[in-house]
């Protein structure tokens, strides 16, 4: 399958939680992210298709946030290599520009470089 995003995802070197802010649930952890979209890995399978308000915890403080909140959709939703979980694409589709920042310092600081 060929790569379709415009910018390439990195794997974080820990994992942040995700939680979906309407239900206040814990979603899964964030295994790679960019600007426009966010991979979880979940113990749980969700529905594709749809938009999730979704709160992720940051590490540490940074600036005066100790998360940010963005609305994304759903695009995928697949078993993980191991059994018990699964792996959820997102694509961003509503970020404020503060928290759209901080992702971009995020993956500058904490991301595996290429």
């Amino acid at each position: 399958m060929s790569e379709r995003r415009d910018l390439r995802r990195r794997h974080l070197l820990f994992y942040l939680r995700v939680f979906n802010t309407t239900s206040n649930q814990l979603l899964g952890w964030v295994v790679d992210l960019n600007a426009q979209g966010v991979m979880i890995i979940s113990e749980k399978p969700i529905q594709t298709g749809q938009d999730y308000e979704l709160k992720m915890d940051l590490p540490g403080q940074i600036g005066r946030k100790k998360t940010i909140k963005l609305t994304a959709e759903s695009r995928w939703c697949r078993p993980d290599v191991n059994p018990d979980f699964y792996d959820i694409g997102f694509f961003v589709k509503e970020i404020s520009d503060e928290d759209r920042q901080i992702i971009e310092s995020m993956i500058s600081f904490f991301g595996f470089q290429e």
